[in-house]
Protein backbone atom coordinates (compact mmCIF):
# COMPACT_ATOMS: atom_id res chain seq x y z
CA UNK A 1 0.00 0.00 0.00
CA UNK A 2 1.27 3.55 -0.69
CA UNK A 3 1.85 5.26 2.10
CA UNK A 4 0.43 8.56 0.78
CA UNK A 5 -2.30 8.34 -1.03
CA UNK A 6 -3.28 4.52 0.84
CA UNK A 7 -3.95 3.07 -2.85
CA UNK A 8 -3.26 -0.59 -2.61
CA UNK A 9 -1.36 -2.89 -4.92
CA UNK A 10 -1.12 -6.66 -6.30
CA UNK A 11 2.74 -6.32 -6.51
CA UNK A 12 5.57 -4.72 -5.37
CA UNK A 13 6.49 -4.12 -8.87
CA UNK A 14 2.82 -2.62 -9.23
CA UNK A 15 3.50 -0.64 -6.36
CA UNK A 16 7.15 0.77 -7.64
CA UNK A 17 5.27 2.33 -10.59
CA UNK A 18 3.14 4.19 -8.58
CA UNK A 19 3.30 7.74 -9.72
CA UNK A 20 3.29 10.68 -7.10
CA UNK A 21 5.28 13.56 -8.44
CA UNK A 22 3.36 14.52 -11.97
CA UNK A 23 5.02 17.62 -14.02
CA UNK A 24 2.28 20.41 -14.48
CA UNK A 25 3.25 21.23 -17.94
CA UNK A 26 2.55 17.95 -19.53
CA UNK A 27 1.26 14.13 -18.26
CA UNK A 28 4.76 12.68 -17.17
CA UNK A 29 4.82 11.39 -14.18
CA UNK A 30 7.99 10.55 -11.78
CA UNK A 31 7.81 8.41 -8.96
CA UNK A 32 10.80 10.55 -6.91
CA UNK A 33 10.76 14.51 -6.88
CA UNK A 34 14.30 15.05 -8.03
CA UNK A 35 13.37 13.10 -11.30
CA UNK A 36 10.99 15.49 -12.39
CA UNK A 37 12.86 18.29 -11.71
CA UNK A 38 15.49 16.84 -14.17
CA UNK A 39 12.94 17.05 -16.20
CA UNK A 40 11.33 20.24 -15.55
CA UNK A 41 15.24 21.31 -15.91
CA UNK A 42 15.53 19.89 -19.36
CA UNK A 43 16.66 22.49 -22.20
CA UNK A 44 13.78 23.81 -23.70
CA UNK A 45 14.32 23.18 -27.23
CA UNK A 46 15.02 19.72 -26.68
CA UNK A 47 10.83 19.34 -25.74
CA UNK A 48 9.62 21.18 -28.71
CA UNK A 49 5.81 20.47 -29.56
CA UNK A 50 4.96 21.64 -33.00
CA UNK A 51 1.49 23.18 -33.73
CA UNK A 52 -0.16 21.26 -35.97
CA UNK A 53 -1.52 24.39 -37.68
CA UNK A 54 0.62 26.63 -38.51
CA UNK A 55 4.85 26.59 -38.23
CA UNK A 56 5.17 27.60 -34.19
CA UNK A 57 6.33 25.12 -31.92
CA UNK A 58 6.64 25.63 -27.78
CA UNK A 59 8.80 24.20 -25.26
CA UNK A 60 5.71 23.21 -23.29
CA UNK A 61 1.79 21.25 -24.25
CA UNK A 62 0.39 23.89 -21.80
CA UNK A 63 2.05 26.63 -24.44
CA UNK A 64 1.31 25.03 -27.32
CA UNK A 65 -2.65 24.63 -26.05
CA UNK A 66 -2.73 28.36 -25.02
CA UNK A 67 -1.52 29.06 -28.91
CA UNK A 68 -4.17 26.99 -30.60
CA UNK A 69 -6.73 28.30 -28.67
CA UNK A 70 -5.86 31.78 -29.29
CA UNK A 71 -4.47 31.78 -32.32
CA UNK A 72 -6.90 28.77 -34.37
CA UNK A 73 -9.76 28.18 -32.35
CA UNK A 74 -11.91 30.67 -34.35
CA UNK A 75 -10.92 29.73 -37.40
CA UNK A 76 -12.00 26.29 -39.76
CA UNK A 77 -10.53 23.32 -39.43
CA UNK A 78 -9.25 23.03 -42.43
CA UNK A 79 -8.66 20.16 -44.79
CA UNK A 80 -9.56 16.72 -43.02
CA UNK A 81 -7.87 13.46 -43.60
CA UNK A 82 -11.47 11.48 -44.27
CA UNK A 83 -9.57 8.27 -43.19
CA UNK A 84 -8.39 9.45 -39.76
CA UNK A 85 -10.07 13.32 -39.15
CA UNK A 86 -6.77 14.52 -38.70
CA UNK A 87 -6.97 18.39 -39.97
CA UNK A 88 -3.96 20.38 -41.64
CA UNK A 89 -3.85 23.94 -42.63
CA UNK A 90 -2.87 23.34 -46.27
CA UNK A 91 -3.96 20.84 -49.14
CA UNK A 92 -0.26 19.78 -49.96
CA UNK A 93 0.42 19.00 -46.36
CA UNK A 94 -2.69 16.46 -46.47
CA UNK A 95 -1.68 15.20 -49.51
CA UNK A 96 1.76 14.12 -48.08
CA UNK A 97 -0.47 13.02 -45.28
CA UNK A 98 -2.54 10.61 -47.60
CA UNK A 99 0.33 9.03 -48.42
CA UNK A 100 0.50 7.12 -44.71
CA UNK A 101 -3.10 5.44 -45.67
CA UNK A 102 -2.41 4.71 -49.50
CA UNK A 103 1.05 2.91 -48.25
CA UNK A 104 2.73 5.59 -51.29
CA UNK A 105 6.45 5.78 -50.71
CA UNK A 106 7.88 8.37 -53.31
CA UNK A 107 10.82 9.54 -51.00
CA UNK A 108 13.46 7.74 -52.01
CA UNK A 109 16.92 7.70 -49.94
CA UNK A 110 20.16 8.09 -52.66
CA UNK A 111 22.41 6.12 -50.78
CA UNK A 112 20.86 3.09 -49.78
CA UNK A 113 17.53 3.16 -52.12
CA UNK A 114 15.26 3.14 -48.96
CA UNK A 115 11.86 4.70 -49.83
CA UNK A 116 9.66 6.82 -47.12
CA UNK A 117 5.39 8.09 -47.51
CA UNK A 118 6.93 11.35 -45.89
CA UNK A 119 9.89 13.75 -46.93
CA UNK A 120 10.56 14.63 -42.93
CA UNK A 121 11.05 10.52 -42.62
CA UNK A 122 13.31 10.53 -45.19
CA UNK A 123 15.23 13.78 -43.84
CA UNK A 124 15.83 12.19 -40.45
CA UNK A 125 17.24 8.84 -42.31
CA UNK A 126 19.99 10.58 -44.39
CA UNK A 127 21.36 11.44 -40.77
CA UNK A 128 22.73 7.78 -40.41
CA UNK A 129 24.39 8.30 -43.65
CA UNK A 130 25.92 12.01 -43.24
CA UNK A 131 26.37 11.01 -39.18
CA UNK A 132 24.54 14.24 -38.51
CA UNK A 133 23.33 14.24 -34.99
CA UNK A 134 20.95 17.77 -34.08
CA UNK A 135 19.59 16.88 -30.99
CA UNK A 136 21.93 16.48 -27.78
CA UNK A 137 20.67 15.29 -24.26
CA UNK A 138 20.86 18.26 -21.87
CA UNK A 139 22.31 16.13 -18.89
CA UNK A 140 24.90 14.16 -20.57
CA UNK A 141 25.91 15.83 -23.96
CA UNK A 142 24.88 12.84 -26.10
CA UNK A 143 23.81 13.49 -29.77
CA UNK A 144 21.15 11.81 -31.53
CA UNK A 145 19.91 11.90 -35.10
CA UNK A 146 16.20 12.14 -33.90
CA UNK A 147 13.93 14.18 -31.60
CA UNK A 148 12.64 10.82 -30.55
CA UNK A 149 15.58 9.18 -29.89
CA UNK A 150 16.45 11.90 -26.94
CA UNK A 151 13.34 12.17 -25.58
CA UNK A 152 14.12 8.43 -25.05
CA UNK A 153 17.77 8.37 -23.82
CA UNK A 154 16.52 11.27 -21.31
CA UNK A 155 14.05 8.34 -19.64
CA UNK A 156 17.45 7.13 -18.36
CA UNK A 157 18.34 10.23 -16.26
CA UNK A 158 14.92 11.27 -15.21
CA UNK A 159 13.96 7.75 -14.42
CA UNK A 160 10.42 8.07 -15.90
CA UNK A 161 9.13 4.96 -17.31
CA UNK A 162 5.62 5.03 -19.18
CA UNK A 163 6.00 1.56 -20.71
CA UNK A 164 3.93 -0.80 -18.29
CA UNK A 165 3.25 -4.46 -18.69
CA UNK A 166 -0.78 -4.90 -18.17
CA UNK A 167 -0.12 -8.49 -17.37
CA UNK A 168 2.67 -8.07 -14.41
CA UNK A 169 2.94 -4.39 -14.18
CA UNK A 170 6.42 -3.70 -14.81
CA UNK A 171 7.53 -0.49 -16.19
CA UNK A 172 10.07 -0.18 -18.84
CA UNK A 173 11.83 3.65 -20.22
CA UNK A 174 11.32 2.47 -23.61
CA UNK A 175 8.51 0.41 -25.93
CA UNK A 176 11.00 -1.24 -27.28
CA UNK A 177 12.31 -3.02 -23.96
CA UNK A 178 8.60 -3.70 -23.42
CA UNK A 179 8.41 -5.27 -26.85
CA UNK A 180 11.14 -7.53 -25.79
CA UNK A 181 9.85 -8.23 -22.24
CA UNK A 182 7.54 -11.33 -22.61
CA UNK A 183 5.18 -10.66 -25.03
CA UNK A 184 1.79 -11.26 -23.33
CA UNK A 185 -1.00 -12.26 -25.47
CA UNK A 186 0.98 -13.78 -28.03
CA UNK A 187 0.49 -17.84 -27.87
CA UNK A 188 2.85 -18.68 -30.68
CA UNK A 189 6.15 -17.26 -27.86
CA UNK A 190 4.90 -18.74 -24.66
CA UNK A 191 6.53 -20.89 -22.55
CA UNK A 192 5.74 -24.49 -21.99
CA UNK A 193 3.18 -23.43 -19.11
CA UNK A 194 0.91 -22.62 -21.42
CA UNK A 195 -0.01 -25.88 -22.39
CA UNK A 196 0.78 -25.74 -25.89
CA UNK A 197 2.44 -28.95 -27.46
CA UNK A 198 4.70 -27.24 -30.13
CA UNK A 199 5.77 -23.36 -30.88
CA UNK A 200 6.32 -21.23 -34.03
CA UNK A 201 8.88 -18.62 -32.59
CA UNK A 202 11.14 -18.50 -29.55
CA UNK A 203 9.99 -19.07 -26.27
CA UNK A 204 9.96 -16.44 -23.61
CA UNK A 205 9.80 -16.34 -19.80
CA UNK A 206 9.26 -13.49 -17.27
CA UNK A 207 11.01 -13.59 -14.03
CA UNK A 208 8.19 -11.70 -13.31
CA UNK A 209 4.74 -13.71 -13.66
CA UNK A 210 6.96 -16.77 -14.61
CA UNK A 211 4.95 -17.25 -18.45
Amino acid sequence: MCRVCRMGFTSQEEKRCHRLFKCTDCTLTFTKKNALLKHRSAPANMLLHPCMHCSASFPRPSQLLQHQRSEHAHKPSGFLCTACGRAFNSHSNLRIHLNVHTGARPYTCSDCGKSFSQSGALKIHRRIHTGERPYSCGFCGRGFPHLAGVRAHQRTHTGEKPYHCGECGKCFTQSGALKIHTPHGLASHWTASCARGSHSGRCWTSSCCQR
